[in-house]
């Protein structure tokens, strides 16, 4: 889309026909990666297998805590708005389904102090949910907390004991620089603005610090990252190498990582990297440019999986911390708006769209252990 207030217009024409349409930007506009990485090599060590989950379905959330991670909400195509929550137990391999909340997508997930976060969203008919759902693994029971404000492509992360819900936009195209905070140590929820309001962010944390970058404004593309301190609970900013919106992150290390996204020009295949013990950023390329993908990390390793390009995706770009190098591996669908977490070592993708509708199919990876003589093997 060219704009933001022509992207909303766009999604909620197709919302009130209960149909969410399969492609975000026009495919004429989008290009295939120039990569920088062309001699990248296949990660063939690396433990592959999937699952499924109960029903087929994109724009879910997913988030994780300990050994369960959790799949909730989503949008099924032409089936409407569902508030299914898939549990997976990582260390038994075992699925099953937990109470469903209301039915959202579009909403944000984050964990920390061994609870599950699930917030905002879109539900029907045309509502934006403040419901924030917490699901506690130990006694199998949900709670329920309420942003300051609905709204929907909001996005989230935790650092040190804190929950942030940060931006989002509301069916009438009003755009928020709201950030509600959670601290799960004295259970009291308090407010903060972003430097501007926008929506479609990728937010990750790292050393204490929770970032909040790229996303769209009422003037289109943003580079502004907003940073917040946890120790202080200051906020600064800084900028992207490239205006953008539709990114995955993810943390590894002492970086975080925001890779891809929309551009005015189509999906990129930009890659923002912040250093987190030095303060400073570097950058680097995906092996194709894409958008709308889903990103997460395990032991040194962050991985970045699907995507809409050129066409759908099934590329997983993987990119080892300790080398410094990437590498690629597939996804077993190619699919689209796809939702992502970490379990008990394992990392995990699940859901989404393909060019035939939605997707339950789940894609599980285990990094590589080194062996004997220093090779890689499963």
């Amino acid at each position: 889309m060219d704009s933001c207030k022509e992207r909303l217009a766009f999604v909620t024409a197709l919302s009130v026909a209960v149909a969410v349409a399969l492609i975000w930007m026009p495919l004429a506009g989008c290009r295939r990666a120039q990569s920088a990485h062309a001699a990248r090599r296949h990660a063939a060590a690396w433990t592959h297998r999937t699952a499924a989950l109960s029903l087929a379905r994109g724009f879910l959330a997913a988030a994780a805590v300990g050994n369960t991670a959790l799949f909730v909400g989503g949008q099924r195509y032409h089936k409407g708005i569902v508030g299914t929550v898939d549990i997976f137990d990582a260390k038994t391999g075992r699925w099953s389904l937990g109470r469903p909340v209301e039915p959202t997508f579009y909403l944000a997930a984050a964990s920390a102090g061994r609870r599950a976060f699930f917030a905002g969203g879109w539900g029907p008919p045309l509502e934006n949910l403040n419901v924030v759902d917490i699901y506690n693994p130990e006694a199998h029971s949900w709670s329920v907390a309420r942003l300051c404000k609905g709204r929907m492509w909001l996005s989230g992360t935790a650092v040190g004991g804190d929950v942030l819900f940060a931006g989002g936009v509301n069916v009438q195209m009003g755009l928020y620089a709201d950030v509600d905070i959670y601290d799960t140590k004295t259970r009291r929820w308090s407010t903060a603005k972003l430097s501007q309001p926008r929506a479609w962010m990728a937010a990750t944390s790292v050393d204490g610090l929770a970032i909040f970058a790229g996303g769209q404004t009422r003037r289109g593309w943003s580079d502004r990252v907003d940073i917040y301190h946890v120790a202080t609970g200051r906020w600064t900013t800084a900028r992207l190498s490239q205006p953008r919106s539709d990114m995955a992150a993810c943390s590894v290390g002492d970086l975080a990582i925001f890779a891809g996204g929309s551009t005015p020009r189509g999906s990129s295949a930009a890659v923002d990297i912040y250093n987190a013990k030095t303060g400073t950023w570097s950058t680097a390329r995906l092996s194709e440019a894409r958008q709308n993908f889903a990103a997460t990390a395990v032991g040194h390793y962050a991985l970045f999986a699907g995507g809409l390009g050129a066409n759908w995706s099934a590329v997983v770009d993987i990119y080892d911390a300790k080398t410094r190098k990437w590498s690629t591996a597939r996804l077993s669908q190619a699919r689209a708006d796809l939702a992502a977490t970490t379990a008990d070592g394992e990392a995990i993708f699940a859901g989404g769209f393909t060019r035939h509708g939605a997707s339950a199919v789940v894609d599980i990876f285990r990094p590589p252990v080194r062996g004997s003589g220093g090779r890689l093997k499963p």
